[in-house]
């Protein structure tokens, strides 16, 4: 079954933030987070990517919520997390999420990363070798030789957003981001809805800032060797930057990887194929427990 974004839907999107929610770093940060589902033993983290908020994750996981317990968050400079100057510091990111599973008291959870935010799971998966469950991986933004296609993208979007501004980055990424059925039948509705959303969420200097951050991650893929936890690589099958074959040349070089296709979705198969991203994440984090 074909899930087209269309207007309606976007319209409908909960993005309200809940009051309180705050936590503050020993750097005087203060980082956004969220917790809900059922009171179980297994937590599914959702790390945000550079152009998601934390209350967006909700409208994807209402499947899973009856399931697992759920926390998401805000990126620094992201959100209702504190905004700064200048490039963070990637490790200032691996920090924050720290930060808040040890205020919540989150052991062992399975991290469920997008696009970008899968570098920051990898980093924090290496970083905290035992304190990871598994990683849930969707259209993940490495691969198994080299970052510099990687680098050279976000290069371009970043002299986008500076030159031009948001608006321009939005209709250069808009295309790429979704597949054909959410363009071609979610129509013009569609594409202003999300763009909307995107300028309102999104500022030029946050996003020059983000795309700056994400210039200075190591992309050597040596690291992959070295991940331990459990991996699911996955991506729709339109995803214009991750393919099976690429993801498979991945799962090759690591300890304990697997490997899906999302039929009928982008980049963003939360958006294109929400009933299927819930199950794909179910189903990961049930064949782990099992073992």
């Amino acid at each position: 079954m074909v899930e087209v974004v269309t207007a309606e839907k976007v319209d409908a999107y909960d993005l309200g933030y809940i009051a309180g929610n705050r936590l503050e770093t020993e750097e005087g940060v203060h980082i956004y987070y969220e917790r809900y589902g059922i009171d179980a033993p297994t937590t599914v983290v959702l790390i945000p990517n550079l152009f998601l908020i934390a209350p967006l994750w909700r409208n994807f996981t209402t499947e899973l919520a009856t399931k697992y317990s759920i926390v998401s968050y805000d990126l620094r400079n992201k959100g209702a997390s504190t905004q700064v100057d200048g490039v963070v510091d990637f490790q200032q990111h691996i920090h924050d999420l720290r930060a808040v599973l040890t205020h919540l008291g989150v052991e062992r959870p399975y991290l469920v990363a997008s696009s970008d935010s899968t570098l920051l799971a990898r980093e924090y998966a290496l970083a905290y070798p035992d304190e990871v469950g598994g990683l849930g991986l969707y259209g993940p933004v490495f691969n198994a030789i080299g970052g510099r296609r990687r680098k050279r993208l976000i290069q371009s979007w970043l002299s986008t957003v500076t030159n031009v501004g948001p608006t321009a980055l939005f209709n250069e990424m808009y295309p790429l981001i979704y597949s054909h059925h959410t363009v071609e039948y979610g129509g013009s509705p569609a594409y202003l809805a999300l763009k909307e959303r995107f300028i309102a969420l999104s500022s030029q200097q946050q996003l020059t800032t983000n795309l700056e951050t994400s210039l200075t991650v190591d992309d050597d893929p040596d690291k992959l060797r070295r991940i331990s936890a459990p991996v699911l690589l996955s991506a729709g099958e339109n995803d214009f930057q991750t393919s099976e074959g690429m993801m498979r040349e991945i799962a090759a070089i690591m300890p304990d990887a697997r490997v899906e296709t999302i039929p009928h979705s982008g980049h963003a198969p939360y958006f294109e194929a929400t009933a299927e991203f819930e199950a794909s994440i179910d189903r990961f984090v049930q064949s782990t427990l099992a073992l």
